[in-house]
């Protein structure tokens, strides 16, 4: 009988996370974004948790950049994301986008504590948490960045989707290969690996999670998503009422 090949690391978190992948894709506040639903107003909301969520992923990357098996995978140059976060948010808040842009989701907070964890518990499931954040942002970003590009008039230029932008990678399909080849050499065990794929799927479910978050409380909204413009009256007092939801939950 020929013996069974094991998976590589890649193809173990690739099968281990389809499921959760499927459903994140599918999600109300995925589609609103595809399909042109979700404006400006929710949008800004949305870039303010995932700033706090990138935050505390390349603070634990950058504590950890020399650790034996998270640090063969650390690209920072390439992959960190809170600078073009950060343009963003002043392009949707303004100046004053640091006083403004607060985080409201309850699943941020356990999200972002999750990933302080492991950071200083046990730095190898931070793989786990770079391959969702930051290969799906790859992966995806192009065809999001278009779609938001369309719906909210932003031009040809990059303001306000920033965020998709990996300027430092001339061939994503390239260096998504070099990155899994890298991924692939790391030397952990069996039961390494099943945590690897745990963590992931746990990181999915917190993106789950959130886009769940958005979604409860743009349909909560006394004012209709549809009548929220990028008018800046009009999204300081949909930003307000957002608050006051998540303050009360």
């Amino acid at each position: 009988m020929a013996a069974v090949e094991s998976l590589s690391i890649h193809d173990s978190l690739k099968t281990g996370v389809a499921k959760e992948h499927e459903e994140a894709e599918n999600g109300i506040f995925t589609q609103s974004i595809m399909k042109g639903t979700v404006t400006p107003a929710i949008y800004r909301q949305f870039l303010a948790e995932l700033y706090e969520i990138y935050k505390a992923i390349e603070e634990a990357a950058e504590l950890n950049k020399e650790h034996e098996t998270f640090g063969v995978t650390h690209f920072p140059t390439e992959f960190n994301r809170v600078g073009a976060i950060e343009k963003d948010l002043e392009y949707y808040y303004g100046a004053n986008w640091k006083e403004e842009a607060k985080s409201q989701a309850p699943t941020t907070t356990k999200y972002v504590a999750r990933i302080k964890e492991v950071g200083k518990t046990n730095p190898t499931l931070l793989i786990a948490h770079c391959y969702v954040r930051y290969l799906g942002d790859m992966s995806g970003g192009r065809q999001i960045k278009y779609k938001l590009m369309k719906h909210f008039n932003l031009g040809s230029s990059d303001d306000g989707v920033a965020f998709f932008v990996f300027d430092q990678i001339d061939n994503v399909a390239h260096f998504k290969e070099y990155y899994f080849g890298r991924m692939n050499s790391i030397n952990i065990d069996d039961d390494q690996l099943a945590e690897l794929v745990a963590e992931a799927k746990k990181s999915f479910q917190f993106n789950i999670d959130l886009f769940k978050d958005m979604n409860d409380f743009v349909q909560k909204m006394k004012l209709p998503q549809e009548n929220i413009s990028s008018d800046p009256s009009k999204m300081e007092t949909f930003y307000n009422h957002f608050k006051s939801l998540f303050s009360s939950s």
